[in-house]
């Protein structure tokens, strides 16, 4: 029986699994293609080498973590239902899949030694504070500095995840609660 070919999105999650357990350091192509049961060919038939598997990953990052979920947020009525919506979304980000709940934190810190990466992770930091701020005003609520608390709980949310401490929903709520934000059956 024959295995169906690898696709770069294969290699792009072996790569965030392989960044969330052992950071940058562990995407070596040889290795990624063990843990695939590939050949080092395979790796170089779909990225030119590992500069651009990193930008493949920061691109697949950058729309996972922002772009989809801001789009699909977006669909719903603007303010409160948003943000609380939100919140019940957070716990669907720790796909082992893509690397768990370590694998922004590994990004993050992979982004401290690396330009190309702090670059997307500004970005990404842009998109989601802009778009919270846009939800906390239709919610008539101050954007700053409620946005910059909810974004920085979030992180240290998914930090605490990454420990095994998981459910960043319920938490998230209560923050929303603290700050006023109207419940979805309110």
């Amino acid at each position: 029986m024959t295995r169906p070919r690898l696709t770069r999105t294969d290699w792009i999650l072996a790569a965030f699994r392989a960044l969330a357990s052992g950071g940058p350091k562990a995407l070596r192509i040889e290795p990624l293609a063990r843990t695939l049961t590939a050949t080092k060919g395979s790796f170089y038939w779909h990225f030119d080498g590992p500069d651009a598997l990193r930008d493949a990953m920061l691109e697949h990052w950058q729309a996972a973590a922002a772009t989809t979920i801001i789009d699909s947020l977006s669909q719903l009525p603007p303010g409160a239902p948003r943000l609380r919506a939100l919140a019940d979304i957070l716990d669907r980000t720790l796909d082992p899949a893509h690397g768990g709940a370590m694998a922004e934190p590994a990004l993050r810190e992979w982004g401290r030694f690396d330009d190309r990466v702090a670059a997307t992770i500004a970005l990404v930091d842009h998109l989601r504070l802009d778009f919270l701020r846009g939800c906390l005003r239709e919610a008539g609520l101050p954007a700053d500095p409620h946005a910059r608390l909810i974004y920085a709980a979030e992180i240290g949310l998914e930090v605490l995840a990454a420990d095994g401490k998981g459910d960043l929903s319920a938490p998230m709520h209560a923050l929303l609660d603290q700050l006023g934000v109207p419940s979805a059956s309110a």
